[in-house]
């Protein structure tokens, strides 16, 4: 099965569109359907969806077939840092150096993008 690439956006409200190799897509927010779409030509399937905290899903169909699925979830309060590293040792001088991804995440791992401190 496939991917869906989607986007999030923080508005009130928005669209969400998606566009692939598909028939039809299916939207759902927080596990209720926000109505299922036929691809008619090359134009994105869209929905105007209100901002709402939880999980919103899109679903692509061929046949009736489910193809590809893509999820994202509203991430909560920052609760942690999580730090990665390229590497897991360095040699103990000063000719080289580390990448370190730093990410906020929230109790559930999700990535809080817009994290700030208080």
């Amino acid at each position: 099965m496939g991917q869906l690439d989607a986007r999030e956006h923080r508005a009130p409200s928005g669209k969400c569109r998606s566009l692939r190799q598909l028939r039809a897509g299916e939207l759902f927010l927080n596990g209720k359907s926000l109505g299922s779409k036929p691809l008619g030509d090359a134009t994105p399937l869209a929905w105007q969806v209100d901002f709402e905290p939880g999980t919103i899903k899109a679903v692509a169909k061929n046949g009736g077939k489910i193809v590809a699925t893509h999820e994202l979830r509203t991430a909560g309060k920052p609760a942690k840092i999580v730090l990665t590293s390229g590497s897991a040792t360095l040699p103990a001088d000063y000719d080289h150096v580390c990448r370190v991804l730093v990410r906020v995440t929230d109790e559930n791992n999700e990535t809080v993008p817009a994290a700030r401190p208080h």
